[in-house]
């Protein structure tokens, strides 16, 4: 493991223990669908380039962003000011061995 890579939650627990989920379908939610939820189980999932010897990755970063968002998950436990940010899912040319 990185160094970068301790500073996020891993996508298991993500999902595990802060109980992240998705659309009934399996897609992200859209800004539609999360605007009038309460904010601290909000996360918005954002594309990362392969920068300062990282791979290309996508997080779920607590809250409303602005800028390389894919879509929005939610959260069945609330996150606070101290929540990192998590794993989401590495882009598909990291997962091919």
């Amino acid at each position: 493991m990185k160094n970068w890579e301790k500073e996020l939650i891993s996508e298991n627990d993500f999902f595990n223990i802060w109980g992240a989920y998705v659309k009934n379908n399996g897609d992200m939610f859209f800004f539609e669908d999360v605007k009038f939820q309460p904010p601290n189980y909000v996360w918005t999932i954002i594309e990362c380039d392969s920068d300062y010897g990282r791979s290309a990755h996508w997080i779920a970063s607590p809250g409303f962003h602005i800028v390389n968002i894919l879509g929005y998950v939610m959260t069945q436990k609330p996150w606070n000011n101290d929540t990192p940010d998590a794993f989401y899912s590495y882009d598909d040319f990291n997962l091919r061995r």
